[in-house]
């Protein structure tokens, strides 16, 4: 081989060799930014699961009032009231005093002196989706009896979300009720979903709770497989279809 020609071998090689590299760097930085963006959007959904668990353990369904005059009564966040969650304890429902539309949640109160426990909102079910388990330190007030002066325990709560196709529809039929504007929704059911608005029951394959919507919600059946639902909202009430 020629020496020119063998230099113009050497120098295709070698920009051969750096286009190469400058891919290679390329998607590099390109796969640590997808990675960190999707870390970003991990933590900023852990944070909001955790903002929301906090104001669920400060809302009327749970805390205890303290009354700093006579006209205002202020929730205290995590120290939750005994003869409230006597009332919601195992009521398999949507609590009504803390809404979100991304996922479906559970509470579980431990008292840490005397072991009593309550479940709390809709009873736990892996079946509802993915689930993460957040745990909160509490106070407990006993409203005791002919007792001047309520008994005050240490205790913990811990708080379980699902998210998941479920949660999702869910979520959107709130959002929905919400905004008063139609919406759609594009999902993979694994099971059948059944709501039936006379006795409201929302059923999810062999599982089912109580929900609790701000609008009337008409009778819908979906079953499992890939459906695009549309959300149809028209004077307080929503269609699916």
């Amino acid at each position: 081989m020629k020496k020119g020609a063998l230099d113009l071998t050497i120098k295709a090689m070698f920009a051969i060799f750096i286009i190469l590299f400058v891919l290679f760097v390329g998607f590099s930085v390109l796969g640590t930014r997808t990675e960190t963006l999707q870390q970003q959007g991990i933590f900023s959904q852990q944070r909001s699961e955790q903002s929301f668990f906090l104001n669920l353990l400060g809302s009327p369904c749970l805390s205890v009032a303290s009354s700093a005059n006579k006209s205002v009564n202020v929730e205290t966040q995590g120290f939750l009231s005994q003869k409230k969650m006597d009332r919601n304890h195992l009521s398999n429902e949507d609590l009504r005093c803390a809404e979100n539309y991304n996922f479906l949640y559970s509470v579980k109160v431990i008292d840490s002196v005397n072991g009593k426990e309550w479940l709390l909102g809709i009873t736990p079910n892996d079946a509802y989706g993915n689930s993460r388990t957040l745990v909160f330190p509490t106070a407990i007030s006993y409203d005791l009896v002919n007792s001047t002066i309520p008994t005050t325990n240490i205790g913990r709560a811990l708080f379980i979300r699902y998210n998941g196709p479920l949660p999702a529809l869910y979520g959107k039929l709130k959002e929905v009720c919400r905004s008063r504007i139609s919406d759609s929704i594009s999902l993979n059911l694994p099971k059948k979903v059944i709501y039936d608005n006379e006795s409201n029951i929302f059923s999810y394959g062999n599982s089912l709770f109580y929900p609790y919507f701000g609008c009337g919600i008409g009778n819908f059946t979906l079953d499992s497989g890939r459906h695009l639902i549309f959300l149809s909202y028209n004077n307080g009430r929503v269609q699916v279809s």
